[in-house]
């Protein structure tokens, strides 16, 4: 830590999608985090280092590989001082987490952690459509909690089949489609084509939701609500507010 040196091995570079990684330091580390995962991880280690004697340390945080694609990485480790009681070195080892982290287990999309870190990386101008389906919760009540996921299974399907359908001319990247808590769905559109985009969407969105379902036997029924917010220089959590 005095001299800011970093020794990795073969198998940290393949968990953190840096298979030729060549960089020496701990500021080339905290490189490939975003922003505000640098920030925090700082912070952390300011805390971590207050402290005397032997300290274990366990953090989650976010990388971004070479390939630009976000990892949830669980770092365990223990943080020795030297004889003066200063941090003199960090030795520990890293778990690859993203798959149980930022994915939703039932519909298999990115989830709400994905949806907050993709807010984080955009531009003003680009839209958050926050989507909840009205009649989940008397679905589930009426017909059990497996009919109440085979809804959400379904509706996801047809989601992601529409957005995926979308004509991207003009657009630098297709709309982003993540699960979030309970009924509900974020769809991500960039600034590029973000609110004219978005107006559009969302008609077509609550068109496919109202569709019927075939669910156990049963034809089934729900709609939509959607709420959309703008990002102007908020953070991701407060976007997602702004939309709910």
């Amino acid at each position: 830590l005095v001299t800011d040196e970093l020794y990795v091995n073969d198998r940290w570079k393949k968990i953190t999608g840096w298979p030729e990684w060549a960089g020496t330091t701990g500021q080339e580390w905290l490189g490939a985090m975003p922003s505000r995962e640098a920030e925090r991880w700082r912070r952390n280690f300011a805390r971590w280092s207050s402290k005397a004697g032997a300290e274990r340390v366990e953090d989650e945080l976010r990388l971004l590989g070479e390939d630009g694609a976000c990892r949830w990485i669980v770092l365990k480790g223990t943080l020795e001082r030297s004889a003066e009681g200063r941090p003199h070195r960090l030795v520990g080892s890293i778990v690859d987490t993203t798959l149980s982290k930022a994915y939703d287990a039932l519909t298999a999309l990115a989830n709400q952690h994905m949806l907050l870190h993709w807010i984080e990386q955009i531009e003003p101008g680009a839209v958050l459509m926050r989507i909840g389906l009205d009649r989940y919760k008397i679905v589930q009540d009426s017909f059990g909690v497996a009919s109440g996921a085979k809804l959400l299974e379904e509706i996801a399907v047809r989601l992601e089949t529409t957005l995926s359908e979308i004509d991207p001319e003009g657009c630098q990247r297709p709309p982003q489609l993540a699960k979030l808590e309970g009924d509900q769905f974020g769809v991500l559109v960039g600034p590029d084509r973000g609110a004219k985009l978005a107006e559009a969407l969302a008609q077509i969105l609550v068109a496919v939701i109202e569709k019927p379902l075939e669910i156990q036997g049963r034809r089934l029924f729900t709609s939509a609500n959607i709420g959309i917010a703008i990002a102007n220089g908020q953070t991701p959590e407060q976007l997602l507010q702004d939309a709910g």
